[in-house]
């Protein structure tokens, strides 16, 4: 019965599953334990059938075509709640996630990173932030054209994806600064787990333009309650030994 709403696209009542003879035998026999009257609608949206609405009852002559067109009210507006409630969650989505990375924005990191951070403090716990930065990342606009530079930073933030743990953050900082909380681990957790991103990002080369790039980060990393207290001050240290592994000849990590 269900599938033959979704097929046809079209309401359905059955008075009595024993005498209806549009549908198997084996349809009937199946359904007899179960109701013997039923009406149904298709929830539709865009010209989409997303699911049906239905009420089936044990009795036979249970619903009239009154009660059919009031469960079609029901779907029609049901509809458009759904399809409202998916625009909603997917503007909310798109709110907080980078157009090129797929990670998530500034502005909503930093929301989550403070609320890390109080976590943190109330559990005893400690984090690590680390803050990476393509190296000579304007070489690769300049040599394959502006659309490269965002494949390098759709390759990384890839490469980061596969690489965090479950609760951890990843954020699109900036141009093309990317930073990682990593939730529970302290300094030298955090440090091994930037190495292993610094050297997976260097092995996984990246092909533009038929020509093979070599990536390579470079990564600062400041730790709760090790180096600071406050959510600012983690950024600005992990941001300062960002800049001290670049003058110290990049593709480094700098947690000192």
């Amino acid at each position: 019965f269900d599938h033959w709403v979704l097929k046809n696209r079209k309401s359905l009542i059955v008075e009595d599953v024993t005498m209806d003879f549009r549908f198997s035998t084996g349809d009937i026999e199946a359904s007899n334990d179960t109701f013997r009257s039923l009406i149904e609608t298709p929830l539709v949206v865009e010209d989409k059938v997303i699911g049906i609405l239905r009420m089936d009852s044990l009795e036979a002559l249970r619903y009239s075509q009154d009660d059919l067109r009031l469960l079609d009210i029901i779907a029609n507006l049901s509809a458009v709640t759904i399809q409202n409630a998916r625009l909603y969650s997917r503007t909310e989505e798109l709110s907080r996630k980078d157009g090129v990375t797929g990670l998530v924005v500034r502005r909503y990191f930093l929301e989550r990173f403070e609320e890390e951070v109080e976590r943190a403090a109330i559990n005893k716990g400690m984090l690590s932030v680390l803050i990476l930065d393509i190296d000579h990342f304007k070489n690769y606009n300049d040599k394959y054209g502006h659309a490269a530079g965002d494949l390098v930073l759709r390759h990384l933030a890839k490469t980061l994806g596969s690489l965090i743990r479950e609760g951890d953050i990843a954020a699109r900082y900036g141009g093309e600064e990317m930073v990682l909380v990593l939730c529970g681990r302290n300094k030298k957790e955090a440090q091994t787990a930037a190495e292993e991103i610094r050297k997976a990002v260097k092995d996984r080369p990246l092909v533009l333009r038929r020509h093979t790039a070599n990536i390579t980060v470079s990564i600062g990393l400041a730790t709760y309650p090790e180096d600071a207290m406050r959510e600012e001050d983690l950024i600005k240290i992990a941001d300062k030994r960002l800049y001290k592994a670049k003058d110290g000849g990049r593709d480094r990590v700098c947690s000192a």
